[in-house]
């Protein structure tokens, strides 16, 4: 039923049989699925190929193992700043890409 589409390190990209569903799967699950900047990374690329494929109306995000996602990894942290974590810590609005002519993604 599913094809993979493209090899990552920390994520499955993969298509159904016809392409119009795709299913990203965080596959960490030694880490309960942790983000790292890795992850981020090659998720950012898979959710590109998913955008820019005309067949692709839906993506399933999902975990290996137990558990989606733990969220992100402390021990992968590069800067311990107050304003990045912790008591104290300030919000940020995340950075999203955008795209110019979108359509529009159906979330299942």
């Amino acid at each position: 039923m599913w094809t993979t589409v493209r090899e990552f390190e920390d994520i499955r990209y993969e298509t159904t049989d016809e392409g119009s569903i795709a299913k990203i799967t965080i596959n960490r699950p030694e880490v309960r699925n942790a983000f790292r900047p890795l992850t981020v990374k090659e998720m950012l690329i898979a959710f590109d190929l998913a955008h820019e494929d005309p067949k692709v109306g839906a993506i399933i995000l999902t975990g290996a193992g137990d558990l989606a996602s733990r969220g992100k990894r402390q021990t992968d942290s590069r800067s311990r700043s107050p304003d990045s974590c912790g008591p104290g810590a300030q919000t940020r609005k995340p950075e999203f890409p955008s795209f110019p002519n979108t359509r529009s993604l159906e979330a299942v």
